[in-house]
C-alpha cells in the first residue's frame, strides 16, 4: 500500500484501467482491504464509475462485502449515487444483499444522495427495489422529498410524491414539510 493505504487495485480503479483491474482481481487481490479513508476497491470503483457487468463475476466471490462502509459511513452505493454514476448504481442494485436503506454518518441513504445529485434515473432505479424506504429522514430531518424540493426537481418531486402518502406529515428539524420548500 502507498501512504494513503491504497493498494494497486485501488489505484487501478482510480485510473480506470480495465486490463490491470482484471489482472489484479483474477490474482486474488483482497477486495475488502481499506485505504486510510476506509474505502475498499469497490468504493473506488463506484467513485470512478467503473462498475459494470464485465467485472461482475469478481464481485460475486465469497467474502466480498458489497455493503462495506468507509469512514463517512458510506457504502459503495452511496458513493455511486453521490458521484452520479448511473451504470454503477444499476450494477450495485443488481447485487444480492445490497442494503439500499443504509444510512451514512449524516443519516443520508443512497436515495438522499440520488435526490441531492438531481438524478431522476437513480431515484427511480432505487424506487424499484422492494423494501426501499422512500421517506427516511437524515440527521437534519430532511427526507429525499425535502431534498428534491430544495433542488427544484419537479419530475423527481412528482415521482416521490406518487410513492409516498406522508408528504404533509414529515417535518425536518426546522419544522418544514417538503411543501414549505
Amino acid at each position: 500500500p502507498n501512504n494513503d493505504g491504497e493498494t494497486p487495485l485501488h489505484i487501478a480503479f482510480k485510473g480506470r484501467d480495465e486490463y490491470v483491474v482484471q489482472y489484479l482481481m483474477n490474482d486474488s487481490s483482497d477486495l475488502n482491504v481499506r485505504d486510510k479513508y476506509g474505502n475498499t476497491p469497490l468504493h473506488m470503483a463506484a467513485k470512478n464509475g467503473f462498475l459494470h457487468e464485465r467485472l461482475s463475476d469478481s464481485w460475486q466471490g465469497e467474502g466480498v462485502d458489497i455493503n462495506s462502509r468507509n469512514n463517512k459511513g458510506e457504502t459503495p452505493l452511496h458513493v455511486a449515487c453521490y458521484r452520479g454514476h448511473d451504470d454503477s448504481v444499476k450494477f450495485l442494485l443488481s447485487r444480492r444483499g445490497m442494503q439500499i436503506n443504509a444510512s451514512n454518518n449524516e443519516g443520508n441513504t443512497p436515495l438522499h444522495e440520488a435526490a441531492a445529485r438531481g438524478s431522476l434515473f437513480m431515484v427511480e432505479e432505487l424506487g424499484r427495489n422492494d423494501g426501499i424506504n422512500i421517506n427516511p429522514p437524515n440527521k437534519l430531518g430532511n427526507t429525499p422529498l425535502h431534498i428534491a424540493c430544495m433542488k427544484k426537481k419537479q419530475e423527481m418531486v412528482e415521482y416521490l410524491v406518487s410513492r409516498s402518502d406522508m408528504i404533509n406529515n414529515v417535518c425536518n428539524n426546522e419544522g418544514n414539510t417538503p411543501l414549505h420548500l
